[in-house]
């Protein structure tokens, strides 16, 4: 006998008492006095499922008790899920069924026993319903198929051999959604008791017979696996208000079915009489077997009574209008049949019920219907039709054939066109997916050698060094080749702007050059900078012009071949120069920027087309340079948006000379809203430095290591970060989005580093969902991506991100971004508690401020309570005193109780000097229970007495 709370007994042959086992006499083999299923295999051995504890066996002859274990069923948590069913079946194989699923295990008592799960397998299958693996009650047929019951989602049936699943549903008649106990009788015959009563399954019509309190029950709910039958063919069925029992032998079907008569018919939803007006009807409805109606008689209803002498509120009816519908429709006890804007022909009307044995009759009774066709749709007006169709088609038919041919290609065009914008895009987006793949490997390429470039404790042989100059060069190369495939896609979707500033640009490029000046040796090519101008400004966005040059001389470098020249000339003509992109008409003094080179030249064929994406001259040497054709387009659209142009004039085999014309000035590239832009942030910087006291500029060997969580799926990215980053702060490591919530939950960090684009939560989810968190919001959140457009950009603040850093990133700027995170919560909190009234605190609506806002007002209601503290600010703000504790440390730089004792001083200061209650009414005014530790507590806090205060004053 198994119990709820007490474990089993055993009763033994020859016995009158029950041994009880349970958890406390087992030698704490036994985990759970819940017993929830018995089974016994061939070998006399008892299987037992329990409540959350897994899985027992019990041999009936030496008396031993085990507990299943192992490696085997913990990596399926079998030794602690909650077992409903358990079953041996003809080959000693134990079934299991959990509330997470259905489980075979082969050999169960050997070491390795084989455990199969079903629930991955049934979630695969076409008609998968089992949502929660509710498994509650199984059994074995004389076929050897598995029979499963589900709370909730029904019955299945599991043929073992080819692992196929049969599941049961209203097709087969039925009618349980929650399956409680299964049971075969001697002559194979299964039974089902579930929520709706009690159903057999007849296997020749693979249907479900159904039974409830009209057929005897008393009700028609049962309990779970409480079924039994006896030696002499009677069941049993278990429930709350008792026992039914029946010999299925007994029960008989009843063969005839009941007699439908039509008992009305209706046009528009009124009923019609042969004596009506105009009527269709000759003779009473259930007299007709014919009837004509009217082409605007389409929309009709058809009542209908089946007439049976055996439970009759069982009936069930089914019809369908041939010629109109292919199937039945089974209607259940619906008595009528409506339908709507029938099409004019003939149909044949049939109707048919079922007894409440499931027997339907043979010969449905029958209703002739033709609906005649409007006058217009006859064969005369039909031809009429025609004839004047043709007519007129005739006539307009030169007219609208060439306008027809010409919308036809118009259509191609645009359908050509669109093709070709697609294939465009899935270019770009192919180009910007692998750019954000290099971005990651060209962050750890770039920062560790950067790192040894710089690091002077090391003497590197000269060889060395140089070749370690020249990866680092021709990574930020590749760096910028990168940054171009951006460009293009920013050009695209009209996302680039002019970051526009006034710096010399004949050092500028003379800069620009350096970084060809390796391959320029090594290819003996002369590469040379001539000028006219000496310190020369203007106005243009410097990684813009940057980009330009760099690509033409890159481009420079591919044509020219060893031995040869390239040269960037600059100078500024004496005459103004027509600049097409500006507004004004006359011409404007402008820079001239000319880069030659003595390669192969371009064809005058390819010169109209070398501004074309993805175009490249047949002559170049695309097998050893490759090349993206998008270089040029790029260049173009940038000189146009600083209002320039761009020239070009070549000789095959002579040279290619570039010639940039830039305006300038600065009225034609509105700076002056970047100026405004940037004079703002310079002055929210400068109050933010300015505000820092000396106790936040403390040396960092003084300072507490602040904790960081770094979310990074790369390895190798979120190794470096640790290594580079160890020595300053406490670190954590998440490895997505999901993880890296919960250890922000779990450790609230000083400060959190992620990723963008991660698997299972991203960092856009991550950061969001810290900063709807109370317990978590303060934390600020540094987000390292390689999705550079704007529009990620704004997704990234809008999500709550304190710094949006691209890759590859400098540590450098890295590390200070985490400095100044770190000071700059500090002091926006000083001045957000020290200059904020209680006003504005009201009409705030960031989380923390919210937060903070709460806290106030809730210590300045009961500040004159000596017994104030953490614990109840926790019970006000319903969260625990650890997360409040950690919170208000990292948002104010105290503990709480000090946070608590700085707002009754700060009270207490302000009575002082606006009131003229004594020093000790205005001591327990805020809370304190004793003047002289009030007094101590004012000196700590402001470096004099309250009395001095008093007597200033005065």
């Amino acid at each position: 006998v198994g119990t709820w709370n007490s474990g089993l007994f055993l009763l033994k042959n020859g016995s009158n008492e029950f041994e009880n086992i349970q958890i406390k006499n087992s030698n704490n083999i036994l985990k759970s006095n819940r017993i929830m299923s018995f089974s016994e295999d061939s070998k006399g051995c008892i299987w037992i499922g329990s409540f959350l504890t897994g899985l027992y066996s019990y041999d009936l002859k030496s008396g031993i008790l085990k507990h299943y274990q192992s490696k085997a069923y913990e990596s399926l948590f079998l030794n602690s899920k909650n077992i409903r069913k358990v079953i041996v079946d003809h080959q000693d194989n134990l079934w299991i069924g959990t509330r997470s699923g259905l489980y075979k295990i082969e050999k169960p008592d050997s070491e390795t026993p084989k455990i199969t799960s079903y629930s991955s397998i049934i979630n695969n299958t076409k008609e998968s319903r089992i949502r929660g693996n509710l498994s509650t009650t199984i059994t074995e047929d004389n076929q050897n198929n598995i029979w499963i019951g589900t709370d909730g989602d029904g019955l299945c049936k599991l043929n073992p051999i080819n692992q196929e699943f049969k599941w049961f549903d209203t097709s087969e008649n039925f009618i349980h959604q929650s399956v409680k106990s299964i049971i075969q009788t001697e002559e194979g015959e299964i039974w089902v008791a579930g929520n709706n009563g009690i159903s057999k399954f007849d296997s020749v019509k693979n249907e479900f017979i159904n039974y409830n309190t009209q057929d005897g029950l008393i009700t028609n709910n049962f309990n779970k696996n409480s079924n039994y039958l006896s030696d002499d063919g009677i069941l049993y069925f278990g429930c709350y208000k008792g026992i039914n029992y029946f010999d299925p032998k007994a029960i008989t079907t009843n063969p005839k079915p009941p007699i439908v008569y039509l008992t009305d018919f209706k046009i528009s939803n009124l009923s019609i009489t042969p004596s009506d007006i105009g009527s269709p009807l000759k003779k009473v409805i259930s007299e007709t077997s014919k009837i004509k109606l009217g082409y605007d008689q389409n929309m009709f209803t058809i009542d209908y009574f089946g007439l049976g002498y055996t439970r009759s509120k069982n009936i069930e009816y089914a019809y369908y209008l041939e010629g109109f519908e292919t199937d039945w429709n089974y209607v259940k006890k619906t008595r009528n049949a409506t339908y709507t804007n029938i099409p004019a022909g003939n149909y044949n009307f049939k109707v048919k019920a079922t007894n409440s044995d499931g027997v339907w009759n043979d010969t449905p009774t029958e209703l002739e219907i033709k609906i005649l066709v409007p006058w217009w749709k006859t064969n005369l007006a039909l031809i009429t039709f025609l004839l004047v169709t043709l007519t007129f088609v005739f006539i307009v038919y030169n007219f609208f054939n060439t306008r027809i041919k010409e919308r036809l290609q118009i259509k191609n065009e645009r359908e050509e066109r669109a093709q070709d914008e697609a294939l465009n895009a899935k270019k770009i987006q192919f180009f910007t997916n692998i750019s954000h793949e290099f971005r990651t490997p060209l962050t750890l390429i770039l920062n560790p050698l950067e790192a040894i470039i710089e690091d002077k404790s090391v003497k590197l042989p000269n060889d060395v060094a140089e070749k370690h100059e020249t990866i680092y060069k021709n990574s930020k190369r590749l760096s910028r080749l990168i940054d171009e495939l951006m460009d293009f896609r920013k050009l695209q979707f009209n996302k680039m702007a002019i970051n526009a500033s006034k710096f010399e640009i004949v050092a500028f490029i003379k800069e620009v050059v350096s970084h060809f000046e390796e391959e320029a040796t090594q290819r003996d090519i002369i590469l040379s900078v001539e000028s006219n101008e000496e310190n020369t400004s203007i106005w243009a966005d410097p990684s813009m012009l940057e980009k330009i040059i760099f690509n033409l001389l890159s481009n420079a470098f591919k044509a020219t071949k060893d031995n040869g020249i390239v040269s960037i000339k600059i100078q500024i003509p004496l005459q103004p120069i027509n600049f097409p992109l500006l507004s004004d008409d006359e011409d404007q003094y402008g820079i001239e920027i000319s880069i030659l080179d003595s390669g192969i030249g371009i064809d005058k064929k390819d010169l109209e087309h070398i501004f074309t994406r993805f175009y490249q001259s047949n002559e170049m040497d695309k097998q050893y340079y490759g090349g993206t054709g998008i270089g040029l387009e790029v260049v173009k659209s940038f000189i146009d948006l600083h209002k320039g142009t761009i020239q070009v004039s070549s000789e095959q085999k002579k040279g290619t000379e570039f010639k940039i014309l830039l305006p300038l000035g600065n009225k034609h590239l509105n700076i002056s809203k970047t100026e405004s832009d940037s004079k703002i942030n310079n002055e929210i910087y400068e109050q933010i430095n300015n505000s820092e006291t000396d106790s936040d500029v403390k040396s960092a060997e003084n300072r507490v290591k602040k904790t960081v969580l770094i979310v990074e799926d790369n390895s190798e990215l979120r190794n470096y970060l640790k290594n580079e980053l160890k020595e300053d702060y406490k670190l954590k490591m998440a490895i997505n989005g999901k993880e890296g919530l919960q250890m922000a939950i779990k450790f609230i960090p000083d400060l959190v580093i992620s990723d963008v684009m991660m698997p299972i939560m991203d960092g856009f989810e991550m950061c969001s969902n810290i900063k709807k968190d109370i317990r978590i919001s303060h934390i600020p959140i540094l987000l390292l991506t390689a999705k550079g457009m704007q529009i990620d950009r704004v997704k990234g603040i809008d999500s709550g991100a304190d710094v949006y850093l691209n890759k590859p990133f400098n540590m450098n700027v890295l590390k200070s971004h985490l400095s100044q995170l770190i000071n700059s919560r500090q002091i926006l909190f000083n001045k957000y508690y020290n200059g904020v009234s209680d006003k504005e605190l009201l009409n705030t609506t960031s989380l923390d401020k919210q937060f903070i806002t709460n806290i106030l007002e809730y210590i300045h209601k009961n500040i004159n309570d000596p017994s104030l503290n953490v614990e109840n600010l926790a019970d006000e703000l319903l969260i625990s005193r650890s997360k409040l504790y950690r919170k208000i440390k990292a948002l104010t730089g105290n503990t709480a109780n000090e946070f608590i004792k700085k707002i009754r001083l700060e009270k207490a200061k302000q009575f002082l000097e606006s009131s003229d209650h004594s020093i000790s009414e205005i001591s327990f005014k805020v809370g304190f229970s004793s003047p002289s530790y009030f007094t101590k507590c004012y000196k700590t806090q402001f470096g004099n007495l309250p009395t001095e205060v008093r007597d200033t004053n005065n």
